[in-house]
């Protein structure tokens, strides 16, 4: 069944402010840009959505959405290029959405609802699948860590995760696709020292493979 004009417009908008939002950064993109992109009146945004907020609050909706579904529904793997695949499609999926962790800091001060959002998803959503797998994984031997091993690993891992993106523009000047792969070098890097000595000569594999052409 065709979509009607109506949600072909509510489609429009989003993935429009999302395209807008992640090649100029949301504080530079205001409901005026998204609509003379668009080619729309403001009363047809506004119909939809009162502010901006509401739009990156629906935004946000649809990456968490995205994200949990991914993990949810992929048994994931450490041993070699099975990890590797796994953490770049994470990072895939928040490229998508990539201005949310160029912008986070600033959107999450602006707007607590979203903050209080971020924290509920975080903290009640996807911490404690990680959280399951990582114990689940010590338990059977794959990876070996002491209760403070994990505690400290687990704050790495979200501070990587959620401020990679961040951090490589600021040190390059701008984001390119290959921003992803060095994320997802450096959270394999992250979990290396806990393997056994044999993972660890795969991992060395995999990281050769990867590094080539990117630069680290």
């Amino acid at each position: 069944m065709a979509k009607s004009s109506k949600e072909n417009t509510y489609e429009k908008i989003i993935l429009a402010s999302i395209e807008l939002f992640n090649e100029q950064g949301e504080r530079y993109v205001t409901t005026n840009h998204i609509v003379a992109h668009l080619g729309i009146s403001p009363g047809n945004l506004y119909y939809y959505f009162q502010n901006k907020e509401e739009i990156i609050e629906e935004i946000f909706k649809r990456y968490e959405k995205e994200l949990l579904e991914f993990i949810q529904g992929e048994a994931p793997e450490v041993e070699g290029y099975a990890a590797l695949r796994y953490v770049f499609k994470i990072f895939d999926i928040m490229w998508r959405y990539r201005f949310i962790f160029t912008d986070l800091s600033v959107l999450l001060e602006k707007n607590e609802r979203l903050s209080q959002m971020q924290r509920d998803y975080t903290n009640n959503k996807i911490t404690p699948l990680i959280n399951n797998y990582l114990d689940a994984l010590i338990e059977n031997g794959v990876i070996h860590m002491t209760p403070i091993d994990l505690k400290v690993f687990k704050n790495n891992f979200w501070l990587l995760v959620r401020y990679w993106f961040d951090y490589d523009k600021m040190a390059r000047g701008e984001l390119k696709q290959d921003s992803k792969v060095r994320g997802s070098i450096q959270v394999l890097g992250l979990l290396k020292p806990y393997l056994n000595e044999e993972d660890k000569l795969i991992f060395d594999e995999v990281y050769l493979r990867l590094v080539q052409g990117v630069d680290l």
